[in-house]
């Protein structure tokens, strides 16, 4: 599904060509065979390296916490802006401060001032708003509802939890963990001002379906993604990623790059 994603998000109709370099950076020559069919003391753990979240915020959270200390504006700031805005966004305001939650955000830094594209559910109304950072206060930009066909499941007791946003753009930018990655979003030490982070939330259907009955899939997913969009020498590029907002698993990230 994120693989998906990504291609449906960055790639073109047409086909594509991946190639890998492989490089040995060191080796040392052991003194034994290798016994394929036993395991070894160290041998990694298919969770090795996940991190650990502790952000439960399905039983009464409003979003996946974002606790960034480096970004000017983050998403907890954008939905007291909100919640507070109650004539420029009733609908999502009354939501938010009755039950309902943030299923989608995704920040666009781009243009000087931080603007946070929200999307909310509760049990009856769906919607979006986007709002933007100002130096006294904040402003609503547009909002819409969605329509019945488009509303997502408001299913609480499906949110996992997760890690922090903070957390999760902490292990994209770490140039010892995605040399490659890091390269093209980071500077300074810190996520690129062109480069969006956000996450989305998928449950699964309402509480009567049938899936409630199979143990293992009453409980949904939240994927972190993000983009970025820049020309360099004489080229544009194009740059989308997405990793698991449970774990710190990379998905994948698909770059682009075509001539002007």
């Amino acid at each position: 599904m994120l693989a998906e994603y990504l291609l449906d998000r960055a790639l073109p109709e047409g086909s594509i060509s991946l190639q890998y370099t492989l490089v040995r950076t060191s080796d040392s020559t052991g003194e034994g065979m290798i016994d394929w069919q036993s395991s070894y003391g160290n041998r990694p753990g298919g969770n090795s390296g996940a991190l650990s979240g502790d952000e439960n915020w399905g039983s009464s959270g409003l979003h996946m916490p974002d606790r960034s200390d480096d970004r000017s504006w983050p998403l907890e700031q954008a939905i007291a802006c909100i919640i507070n805005q109650t004539l420029e966004a009733e609908e999502a305001s009354a939501a938010l401060s009755t039950g309902g939650y943030v299923y989608r955000a995704v920040d666009d830094r781009s243009h000087g001032l931080t603007e946070w594209n929200v999307s909310w559910v509760d049990d009856n109304e769906a919607g979006w708003v986007r709002v933007e950072e100002r130096t006294e206060n904040c402003a609503v930009l547009d909002k819409a509802s969605i329509g019945e066909d488009d509303k997502p499941a408001h299913r609480r007791e499906s949110i996992p939890t997760t890690a922090s946003i903070q957390q999760v753009e902490a292990r994209i930018i770490d140039p010892n963990r995605y040399p490659i990655l890091a390269s093209d979003i980071a500077s300074g030490g810190s996520l690129s001002d062109d480069t969006s982070i956000g996450y989305l939330l998928t449950v699964p259907p309402e509480a009567s379906d049938l899936l409630d009955l199979i143990d293992g899939l009453q409980e949904g997913s939240v994927m972190v993604f993000g983009q970025r969009e820049w020309t360099e020498s004489g080229m544009d590029h194009t740059l989308s990623y997405a990793i698991d907002g449970e774990t710190g698993r990379m998905a994948g990230w698909v770059k682009t790059s075509t001539n002007q």
